[in-house]
């Protein structure tokens, strides 16, 4: 048995999965942090940064996780669940250069 060839980079799990979760985390932090500052303004420009900013990385990790080549089909995968597509039945492949 052959092993699948992968076509996703070796950051992805780290882009995906470990910096939003940092965010959250860090974010949490923040909002915690910016409630006990006392000008209310500044209140809510760290609370929307922070929530624009998460955002964002959602939108960037939300996509596919990991792509795999076996035989002839695509190995798609989000960590938890996985699909097997054959080439043929894909029309467009794109790539992320974030990483």
């Amino acid at each position: 048995m052959r092993t699948p060839l992968k076509l996703s980079s070796s950051l992805t799990f780290l882009n995906e999965w470990v910096i939003p979760s940092l965010w959250l985390l860090g974010g949490i932090w923040q909002i915690q942090y910016a409630l006990r500052i006392p000008s209310p303004l500044a209140k809510w420009i760290m609370v929307i940064v922070w929530g624009i900013g998460f955002i964002l990385i959602l939108m960037y990790s939300w996509p596919i996780k990991l792509v795999t080549l076996d035989g002839d089909y695509f190995v798609i995968s989000n960590y938890f669940t996985s699909r097997r597509v054959p080439i043929s039945h894909l029309t467009k492949v794109g790539e992320s250069r974030l990483g």
